[in-house]
């Protein structure tokens, strides 16, 4: 579904990627974790076209992204959420969600003047989509509220349920679980593998919460100072010397 093919990417002589390689399959969940400053949402940013790499390239599916602009990307089918939440100030969770189907919209603003029913059927179909994404998360009855005035982890969950509301092909989450307590960590394991299962979603998973890491990865990708050091299921990665030394810590793999 998504293949990161030697991606390197510099800022002022700084190199922040170096030959970056790794591919999302088809309905898989695949962990992406590592130290802080190993490049983690440096990489989300070049798949996200918010960074254009030096080197190398992104392709969804046959088509390549690298010098796509990010609404384009979205378009297509490949959202994301963000490390901090980004719900719009003023308007009601319902109304967040809603702006996940925007890509979508067949109009503009000069057509809606001219053709009300028109915005207004599409505005009633985004709203009735949203709200059963929103009861499929379980935050319907959080309809109403202000986004903002929900706990950060709920917020999380608004941010997934805007993402997901165009029933993208692959999902970007970029540290879902900050903050959250270990029985929500769970919560949210499963109801990343249930996207993929009912969905048929893949996703791509920022992770420093290795709770979740184990719990929803079908397969593990470790990065270190700007590039992959190891792939593979997360019970070997996990028990990888290099990993171990360069971000688990000695204390994990006796702990294990």
């Amino acid at each position: 579904m998504l293949d990161v093919k030697d991606v390197s990417l510099s800022f002022a002589g700084n190199q922040v990627l170096n030959g970056v390689d790794f591919s999302v399959q088809s309905g898989e969940v695949l962990g992406l974790i590592g130290p802080n400053g190993a490049g983690k949402t440096s990489i989300m940013n070049v798949i996200t076209g918010i960074h254009r790499p030096k080197e190398g390239g992104v392709r969804f599916g046959d088509t390549s992204i690298s010098r796509l602009p990010p609404h384009q990307i979205a378009s297509m089918g490949l959202r994301r959420t963000f490390q901090t939440s980004l719900l719009c100030n003023g308007l009601s969770v319902v109304e967040n969600v809603m702006l996940g189907l925007e890509p979508q919209n067949s109009y503009n603003i000069w057509s809606a003047l001219v053709a009300g029913k028109t915005a207004r059927a599409w505005e009633n179909e985004a709203r009735e989509r949203s709200m059963e994404m929103l009861e499929w998360m379980g935050m319907a009855r959080f309809a109403d509220r202000p986004g903002q005035s929900l706990s950060f982890g709920q917020q999380r969950l608004v941010e997934i349920s805007r993402a997901m509301v165009s029933h993208p092909d692959v999902l970007l989450l970029d540290e879902p679980a900050v903050g959250l307590t270990a029985p929500r960590v769970e919560e949210l394991a499963e109801k990343i593998k249930s996207i993929r299962d009912n969905f048929g979603t893949s996703i791509l998973l920022i992770e420093h919460v290795m709770q979740l890491v184990l719990s929803a990865c079908d397969r593990v990708v470790v990065m270190a100072t700007g590039t992959v050091i190891a792939d593979g299921p997360p019970e070997e990665v996990t028990r990888d010397p290099a990993v171990i030394e360069s971000y688990l810590g000695r204390g994990y793999y006796v702990e294990s």
